[in-house]
Order: C-alpha cells, then structure tokens, then sequence
C-alpha cells in the first residue's frame, strides 16, 4: 500500500504484531516464514495462485523462498509447522523441541494446500514430499479413529507431567473453543484424492501411490497398493488412451525396481505411449526402518525411527512405571516388523531390544536408576492416543 507503516504511526500497533500478520513488509520482500502459521500458509497458498496465474516468476520465486525456509528450518519431522504457541507461530530458525510443538493440526493442513500448488506450478517432487509427510504423520494425527475427537495442537512429546495448556492437550477433545482445527478435517478429507493424483488430459501424475481407481474422459486406471505400509505398487490401465504415467520415486526411498524402463526426470519415473487395457506397470519401493537425526539442538542425542513415509513414536501408558525418556535404543538395534492388533487392522508396528530405565522414586535421586532390556514396539505417530490416556515420545535417546 501507499502507506505501508500506517498501522505502527498512526495506531500504535506493536510491529511484533504486524509480524503475526505477516504484514510487516509486502509479500514480494518477504523471504522467511513469520508469524501465525496458518494464516502464512493461506497468504502463501493465495500468492502461489496468483503467481501461477499470472506467470509472475518474481512472486513464485518468493514463494519458493518461503516454502524453503519452512521445509529446511522450520518444520517438524511429521510436517507439522508453527512451534510457538505464543501467537500460534513460527520460531525462529531450528527451534523445533518436540516439548514445545504446538504444531496446530490447521497449519499442516494449510502446509499441504501450499505444497499442492507448487507442485502443480513447478512439476518438482520435493514439494509432493512434504504433502506426503503431513499427510501421514502431522495433518491427520489431529484426528481420533473414531473421527470424533481432535488435537488442535499436536505434540512430539508427552508425558505424566504434560498439562493440558489453552489448545495444548494431552488428549484428544470432542471440541475446542476456536473450531478451525475440527471444522477443518471437513473440508481436507474429501480433497485427499486431489493431493494423491494429478489427473490432466496427457498425463497421470501419481504423486502419493494410495490404492485408487482414477478415469477422466482420455483414460481409465486402477491402482492396487498397501502404501504405506508396503512399497509394492501396480498401476493397471484399464481403459487405454495415449498419456504419459508419471510415478513419483519419493525422497525417503533409496532404491527402487520397475518392470518397465522408463526415463526418471523431476523426481519421477515416467513413461509415455498408447497405453492399451490390461497394460501393467508394477513398481517396488524399498521401505527399510530407518534412524534419523535432527539439527535441530533439542533433538541432539536422539534418533526418530521411520520406515517409508511413517514416522514412529514410542507410546506408553500414563500409569507404566517408566517413560518413553527413560527408554535409550542401541544405535545397532535390530528392527523387526509386527501386527499392532489394538489398532487398525494392518497397521505395522516396529519392534526392537532397547535399554529401560525406571523412573526414581524420589524427585532427586543420587542413585543411578537401573537399566534392564526389553522389547519396545513403536507404532505410526499419527495413531498415537486412541487406546487410552498414553506418554509417547518421536524422538528417543540412543546409546552407540
């Protein structure tokens, strides 16, 4: 505008507060994520629209600017964003403590409209990687499984002394005083397909491969997978047309067989033809469990466990003895896969020996708590909480 500082000279309003607004300097001279997250995401969402509208390139570059400041220093690792719960915002650089994620259940949401539309704007794989990990793990861990109860903020870290805080619970509620979060899943839910699959007369892009039947006018396909669980996928042409398949090789997978030879550009596999009915293209992901380390200084010291897109956390009961912090995982462990039988039918949990460490009885003790091994089965973040009031934890101690 004409007048860019009126709020600060004229009203008196805090510049901190222009920062929660995202409207301490135009959009085209901001190049770090500030401020309320979900708002951020939404003008972000609205300035990639308009950038790609209007073939701008100075204002998408911008957006992209943006896009990397979350995805590289501001994003947990389950894609939730927004770590203050102070004014619902964003932190400053790598300040991610799994303690303190407010990580609000709406901005992973907004993250995901964000990262749509710079995919479908620049055709490049990374941003459909992060679609795929709030997806997963940081978007839909706000809901229950019974579908009536929600986070509004979703912590990595919860335990016996965890209170619930404003919009911070230890559980999920029936509802909150602001209702975005609850009302939100309304209207993200039905849009899933959209975010899996870009369907375009000369293309099928398969950008998260989730079991589906996809037809427009050109072409027909049916896809059969157990994604995420397993990294075996076929995509069957069942009415043909001429399109090129594109199949996304997501960043987490490090190697990858196909039984067709195609050409690998953008981040995906893609091959073009006259695809005729019955033509199958079936492809293989590996999907080992994997450690991964943080930069973030809280996480120091720590490993998460991931396999595939999932990542995994330690759950335990409220009332259990110890806690997932007293819990190291030997750097060598060996990972097993296992049936989590009381939750959905399916759902693979992670399995290995770990050293436990009792709580004290005292609030401080002299003597060192003592260490046994046992099993510990993790199970996918975003299930955590739906078999009763738990501790968990995403990123655990490790001993070399």
């Amino acid at each position: 505008g004409s007048e860019p500082n009126y709020f600060v000279e004229k009203e008196g309003i805090e510049t901190r507060l222009l920062d929660n607004c995202q409207a301490h300097t135009p959009v085209r001279s901001q190049h770090e994520a500030v401020g309320h997250a979900v708002r951020a995401v939404y003008l972000y969402s609205g300035m990639a629209d308009v950038a790609a509208l209007t073939g701008d390139r100075e204002l998408m570059a911008v957006c992209e600017k943006l896009f990397a400041s979350i995805s590289q220093k501001k994003m947990f690792i389950t894609g939730g964003i927004g770590s203050s719960q102070a004014g619902e915002a964003f932190g400053h650089d790598l300040d991610l403590a799994p303690e303190r994620s407010y990580a609000e259940s709406c901005a992973a949401i907004g993250l995901i409209f964000f990262a749509s539309r710079m995919l479908r704007a620049s055709e490049k794989s990374f941003y459909a990687d992060v679609i795929e990990r709030a997806i997963f793990n940081g978007a839909i861990s706000g809901l229950s499984l019974s579908g009536d109860r929600f986070f509004y903020a979703n912590l990595l870290e919860c335990h016996k002394g965890t209170l619930d805080n404003g919009h911070v619970a230890h559980q999920r509620q029936p509802w909150y005083t602001t209702s975005c979060c609850p009302t939100s899943y309304c209207r993200f839910l039905p849009q899933l397909g959209n975010f899996c699959f870009r369907v375009e007369k000369y293309r099928l892009s398969v950008d998260i491969p989730v079991a589906a039947e996809i037809s427009c006018d050109e072409y027909a396909a049916v896809i059969d997978s157990n994604y995420p669980y397993d990294g075996r996928v076929s995509v069957e042409i069942t009415r043909g047309g001429y399109f090129e398949l594109a199949i996304r090789i997501p960043q987490w997978c490090r190697n990858y067989s196909v039984n067709i030879e195609g050409v690998v550009k953008g981040g995906y596999w893609r091959f073009r033809k006259n695809w005729q009915p019955g033509d199958k293209i079936e492809i293989v992901f590996d999907m080992p469990v994997e450690k991964v380390f943080s930069a973030a200084p809280a996480n120091f010291g720590k490993v998460a466990i991931c396999r595939g897109p999932l990542v995994y956390c330690l759950e335990m009961p409220v009332e259990s003895k110890t806690s997932p912090f007293g819990v190291r995982i030997p750097l060598n462990a060996e990972f097993k896969l296992e049936n989590v039988d009381d939750l959905l039918p399916g759902t693979l949990g992670i399995s290995c020996d770990a050293e436990y460490g009792d709580l004290p009885e005292k609030l401080y003790d002299r003597e060192m708590p003592e260490y046994h091994t046992e099993k510990i089965t993790l199970i996918p973040y975003a299930l955590w909480q739906n078999r009763g009031a738990s501790q968990m934890a995403v990123f655990l101690p490790f001993e070399r």
